[in-house]
């Protein structure tokens, strides 16, 4: 029994004009910018960033499709101001999505590169770790300002009784 050592590109060549198309929209929302709206438009990179996630994961490509993952989750974390959608990170999510677009093209090229995500993949991460990590003081601050504040109306409640 032998081992298939290559992806097989039956499945990307039937939906890499989809990806190629949402990867595009997604980019062009972020090379604009959002002005006045910034969380709506990294909402909307977010929504075409999932759509190719989908269809990687579909395809098979469980390492992109990870890597995609982390870049949609940045990308959620900024619009909801849990990073800063500052310019350093709108380059790293335009490098992010060029990096995704190009490894598309060397694979349906026939190429396979190791490795080829692993410094990027590294960063967007780390900021998906630090958001995660923020997300839970964040919300266990909230607790306890409604424990402080349940609190507070109690002894109001006492005092007015």
């Amino acid at each position: 029994m032998t081992h298939a050592t290559e992806p097989d590109l039956g499945p990307l060549t039937w939906v890499k004009g989809e990806i190629d198309a949402a990867l595009g929209r997604a980019r062009e929302i972020l090379e604009r910018g959002c002005a006045g709206s910034e969380a709506a438009g990294l909402q909307f990179a977010q929504s075409h960033l999932h759509q190719v996630r989908g269809a990687l994961d579909i395809v098979g490509l469980d390492g992109l499709t990870l890597f995609t993952d982390a870049l949609e989750q940045l990308l959620g974390a900024m619009a909801r101001g849990e990073v800063p959608a500052d310019a350093a990170r709108h380059a790293l999510a335009l490098r992010a999505l060029a990096m995704v677009g190009n490894y598309l093209e060397e694979l349906a090229d026939g190429h396979t590169i190791p490795g080829a995500l692993g410094d990027i993949s590294n960063v967007v991460g780390t900021y998906v770790r630090r958001s995660e990590r923020m997300h839970e003081k964040m919300l266990l601050a909230i607790r306890e300002l409604g424990t402080t504040i349940a609190a507070g109306f109690a002894k109001l409640d006492a005092t007015l009784a």
